[in-house]
C-alpha cells in the first residue's frame, strides 16, 4: 500500500513474497541438482573410459570400447522408459509433496542423461566449447525466465504455438531420418542443421518463458504444490538440456565450417 507517496509492503504481502521466493528456490534447487548429477556422471564416466582406453576422439575399438557403446545404447533405451515413468508419476501426484520414488526417478533420469552426454568428451569435443555452450544456454535460459516471470501479457497462446512448432520440427526430423534410412537419400546439409538447431532452441526458450509465467500465477494464487515445483523443475531441466545440446551442435558445426 502507499502512504505519502512512498510504497510500503503490508505484512501479508511480505509473507507472499517470502513464500514465492521459497517456491522458486525449490524449483531451481531441483533444476540445479539435476544438472549437477548429469555433469558429474558425464565427466566421471568420460574420465574413467578415457583413462582405461587410453585415447579420445580417435578410431576406437576393443572390448572396453564395445562395453561403452553397449552402455550408451542401454542408457538411451532406459532413459526413454524412465522419462515416461517420471512423467506419469509427476502428473499422478500433482498435489502435496513429491514422493521419494518420484525424486529418485528424476535423479536416475538425470544420471542416464549424464551417461549419454559423456560421449561428448569421449568424442574429443573441446571442454571450452562445452563450457561456452553451457554459458550461452544459461544466460538465454535466465533471460527468458525473467521475461516470462514479469510479463503482463498472457503467454499461454504463444506457448501453444511454440509447442506446435517444436512437435512439428521433431516429427519432421523423424520423417526425414526414416526416409533417408529407407531410400538412402540424405536430406542433411550443414546450413539446414544449423538453422533447425537455432529455430528449435528459440521455440524451446519461448516455452521456458511460458513455464515461468504459469509458475508465477500458480504461486500468487497459492496453488503451487511441492509436486508442481518438481514438475516445473523437470520440465525446465529437459528444456535446458535440449537447448544446450542444440547450441553445442551449432558451435561445433560453425567451427567445422571455418576449418
Amino acid at each position: 500500500m502507499a502512504s505519502n507517496g512512498v510504497t510500503t509492503i503490508a505484512p501479508e504481502d511480505k509473507v507472499s513474497v517470502n513464500e514465492s521466493g521459497k517456491s522458486l528456490a525449490r524449483v531451481f534447487g531441483y533444476l540445479s541438482l539435476g544438472l549437477f548429477v548429469t555433469a558429474a556422471v558425464a565427466f566421471g564416466l568420460s574420465l574413467l573410459f578415457v583413462s582405461t582406453i587410453g585415447m579420445v576422439g580417435e578410431e576406437m575399438e576393443g572390448p572396453v570400447f564395445m562395453t561403452y557403446l553397449i552402455l550408451l545404447i542401454v542408457s538411451f533405451v532406459a532413459n526413454i522408459i524412465v522419462s515416461f515413468a517420471l512423467s506419469f508419476a509427476l502428473r499422478k501426484a500433482f498435489t502435496g509433496s513429491p514422493s521419494t520414488k518420484v525424486k529418485v526417478l528424476y535423479l536416475v533420469y538425470a544420471g542416464l542423461m549424464g551417461v549419454m552426454c559423456s560421449s561428448l568428451l569421449v568424442a574429443g569435443i573441446d571442454f571450452w566449447v562445452i563450457g561456452e555452450a553451457f554459458g550461452i544456454t544459461a544466460i538465454s535460459f535466465g533471460v527468458m525466465f525473467l521475461i516470462g516471470y514479469f510479463s503482463k501479457a498472457n503467454l499461454n497462446v504463444i506457448g501453444a504455438v511454440a509447442s506446435a512448432f517444436v512437435m512439428t520440427i521433431f516429427l519432421s526430423l523423424m520423417v526425414f531420418w526414416l526416409v533417408s534410412l529407407i531410400t538412402g537419400v540424405s536430406f542433411y546439409s550443414l546450413a539446414l542443421d544449423i538453422v533447425v538447431s537455432l529455430i528449435l532452441s528459440v521455440f524451446i526458450l519461448i516455452l521456458v518463458a511460458v513455464n515461468s509465467y504459469n509458475m508465477k500465477h500458480l504461486i500468487e494464487a497459492g496453488a503451487m504444490s511441492r509436486s508442481m515445483e518438481l514438475y516445473f523443475a523437470v520440465d525446465m531441466y529437459c528444456d535446458f538440456m535440449i537447448v544446450f545440446l542444440r547450441v553445442l551442435r551449432v558451435l561445433i558445426l560453425v567451427a567445422s565450417k571455418k576449418d
